[in-house]
C-alpha cells in the first residue's frame, strides 16, 4: 500500500496452531495433541520501502516471531 508518494508499506500476520494427530513416537509414546516443534504460533512482519526518482532507495523491515 502506498502510504506517501514513494513510500510503500506492507504488514502481514500469521497464526499457526499445528499439533500431532494420531501419532506414536519411536519408543511407543503417544504424541497426540502435542505441538509440532519448530513451528511458532505467531509471526508478524512490517515492511517499509522508500524510493526516489533519482534512484535513491531505502528499506526497513521488522519481523516478530513468537516462541517456538
Amino acid at each position: 500500500m502506498e502510504l506517501l508518494p514513494g513510500l510503500l508499506g506492507t504488514a502481514t500476520y500469521t497464526r499457526s496452531d499445528f499439533s500431532f494427530y494420531d501419532f506414536m513416537g519411536a519408543g511407543g509414546e503417544i504424541l497426540d495433541c502435542n505441538r509440532i516443534p519448530g513451528v511458532t504460533r505467531n509471526m508478524f512482519n512490517l515492511d517499509f520501502a522508500w524510493s526516489h526518482d533519482s534512484g535513491l532507495y531505502a528499506g526497513w523491515d521488522f519481523l516478530y516471531v513468537g516462541k517456538f
